[in-house]
C-alpha cells in the first residue's frame, strides 16, 4: 500500500469551486441586472440589445458555477461591449475590474493577456464615443483602474501561494519530526529487544524484565507519536511544542540519570564500557537543547548495540560548560552485524542539525575502530524540539 504524508491533498488545479469569489460575482451580478432592467425601461428592446442582456445573464451565472471560466468570458462580453452603439451599465464596468483581479488571480498570463484586450477596447471606446462616459479622458482613468486590478490579482495570487507553500513546508517538517521521533526511540528499543531476544534460550528473569521494559518504552513512544499525528488532523493550530514528563530536579540532573539508565540498560544487554560525564557549575541547559542532547545520546547508545562487538568495551565522555556540550565516543564496531557503521540516517540527520547550530561533527571509521566527536553550542543559540501537541 502507498504511504501518503498527512498533509497530502488532493490535486485542486482543476477544481473550480471558489464560494467567496463566485459570491461577489453574483452580488455584481445582481447590481448589473437592476440596473439593465432600468436601461431597458428607457431603450426599445434591439435585436442587440436583447442579445447583450442574455448573455450577459448567462455569464452571471457561469461566473457563479465556474468562477474560472466564467471571469475570462464576463471579460471578453463587457470589453467588446464598450464598442456596441448602447450604453454599458456601470455595474458592468465595475463587473470588468473585477472579473480582472480574478483573471490575474487564476492565471497571471491569462489575466494579463484579458486585461490588455480590456484596455484597448476601452480606449477605442473612447475614441468612438467622445461624449460618453469613456469620452474626454475617461478612458485613460478607467485603463489604469484594469491594469491596477490586473497587478492586484497577481500580487493576491503569489500571496496566496506563498501562504500555501509555508503551510504545506511546516506540515511537512511536522512529518519529518515524526519520523525522527521514531526512530531515534522506538527504532532503537526494538532493536534492542531483538538482540536481547536472540540468546532466548539462556535468559533469565532479569533479561526478560529488560525486555519488558524497553517493549514498554517503545510502546508508550508509538502511542505518543500516533497522539501527536492524530492531533494534527483535528487542529488547525501549527504550533506544537515538546511534551517533557520531568520531575523537578534540573536538566542536568536528568540527563544524567538518563545516561545511567541507558548504562545499566546496555550492561543488561551485555555491553560493557565506561561513561565519564562532568559539567561546570555555571552550566545550564534549556528546554530546548535537553531533548535534542537526550536524543542525541539515544541515538549513539542504539548504534552501540546495532553495530558495536558485545566482547569489547565502549567508552563515552560528555561534558558541558556554560557554553557548549562535547561528547566524544569510541567503540568496536561488529562486522556480524547488518548496518552501517559510518553515517546512518539518524547520524546525517544529527550531523546536518548540528553543523546548521554552527557546532562541530567528526568521525573516524576504520576496520576495527569507530569514534565520534561532538560539540554543540550552548546557551540558547539554537532550538530544538519535537513538535507534539502539548494538550492531550
Amino acid at each position: 500500500m502507498e504511504m501518503k504524508p498527512i498533509n497530502e491533498k488532493a490535486d485542486t488545479a482543476d477544481n473550480d469551486s471558489h464560494p467567496y469569489i463566485s459570491s461577489t460575482a453574483l452580488l455584481f451580478g445582481a447590481f448589473i441586472v437592476v440596473e439593465q432592467c432600468l436601461l431597458l425601461r428607457k431603450h426599445l428592446l434591439t435585436p442587440p440589445l436583447f442579445v447583450s442582456f442574455s448573455l450577459e445573464l448567462f455569464l452571471i451565472f457561469l461566473f457563479f458555477i465556474r468562477p474560472k471560466i466564467g471571469s475570462r468570458l464576463e471579460s471578453v462580453l463587457i470589453s467588446i461591449e464598450q464598442l456596441a452603439p448602447f450604453p454599458t451599465p456601470s455595474s458592468s464596468l465595475l463587473m470588468l475590474l473585477y472579473a480582472s483581479f480574478v483573471n490575474s488571480y487564476f492565471s497571471a498570463k491569462k489575466g494579463l493577456l484579458l486585461g490588455i484586450i480590456a484596455i484597448l477596447c476601452t480606449c477605442i471606446s473612447g475614441f468612438l464615443f467622445p461624449f460618453s462616459v469613456m469620452g474626454k479622458g475617461g478612458c485613460l482613468s478607467f485603463s489604469l483602474l484594469i491594469a491596477l486590478f490586473v497587478c492586484c490579482g497577481t500580487i493576491f495570487k503569489i500571496w496566496k501561494a506563498k501562504e500555501v507553500h509555508s503551510h504545506d513546508e511546516a506540515f511537512t517538517q511536522y512529518n519529518l519530526t515524526i519520523a525522527r521521533y521514531l526512530h531515534d526511540h522506538i527504532a532503537n528499543n526494538l532493536s534492542a529487544i531483538i538482540l536481547a531476544t536472540e540468546s532466548k534460550d539462556s535468559m533469565q528473569q532479569t533479561d526478560l524484565d529488560t525486555v519488558q521494559k524497553m517493549a514498554t518504552a517503545a510502546l508508550f513512544q508509538t502511542r505518543e507519536a500516533i497522539r501527536a499525528l492524530e492531533y494534527v488532523e483535528k487542529s488547525e493550530s501549527k504550533a506544537f511544542t515538546f511534551v517533557h514528563h520531568s520531575s523537578n530536579s534540573s536538566a542536568t540532573e536528568e540527563l544524567e540519570e538518563f545516561i545511567t539508565e541507558h548504562q545499566e540498560l546496555l550492561h543488561a544487554l551485555g555491553f560493557d564500557g565506561q561513561i565519564f560525564f562532568s559539567n561546570s557549575d555555571s552550566s545550564t541547559l534549556t528546554e530546548a537543547e535537553t531533548p535534542f542532547i537526550r536524543n542525541l545520546l539515544t541515538e549513539l547508545f542504539g548504534n552501540i548495540v546495532k553495530h558495536s562487538k558485545a566482547d569489547d568495551r565502549y567508552y563515552m565522555i560528555i561534558s558541558i560548560d556554560d557554553q557548549n556540550c562535547y561528547i566524544e565516543m569510541t567503540d568496536s564496531p561488529s562486522q556480524d552485524k547488518t548496518g552501517v557503521v559510518n553515517n546512518g540516517s539518524g547520524l546525517s540527520y544529527y550531523q546536518k542539525k548540528i553543523l546548521e547550530m554552527k557546532g562541530s561533527f567528526h568521525i573516524n571509521s576504520k576496520k576495527h575502530s569507530w569514534s565520534i566527536c561532538i560539540s554543540l553550542p550552548l546557551n540558547g543559540r539554537w532550538t530544538h524540539s519535537y513538535f507534539f501537541p502539548q494538550n492531550h
